[in-house]
């Protein structure tokens, strides 16, 4: 799951669910490139790229540079904090 806000900055959060527990939210990663407010992020329909855009007229893509496995939750390697920029698009 992926949050933006007034603080220039993407989040990048891990749900950890259990058939007999409430979902967990766990803080992943913090993405830092814009400067001004960030006020949309969407995946690319596979998940394997993030765009960001802010009103500082920027859109950013970031790409997961880590190894990933088939299931975001589960324990195994995940490319943790290896979310870079991919490349920037100005308005």
């Amino acid at each position: 799951v992926a949050s933006a806000g007034n603080d220039n900055e993407v989040r990048l959060w891990k749900i950890k669910t259990s058939s007999t527990e409430q979902p967990d939210v766990i803080f992943h990663q913090e993405l830092t490139g814009h400067s001004k407010p960030v006020n949309a992020v969407r995946f690319s329909p596979d998940g394997e790229t993030l765009a960001s855009a802010s009103d500082d007229t920027s859109i950013i893509l970031w790409k997961d540079k880590g190894v990933r496995s088939s299931s975001f939750g589960s324990s195994a390697p995940q490319g943790d904090g290896t979310w870079g920029p991919l490349g920037v698009l100005r308005g």
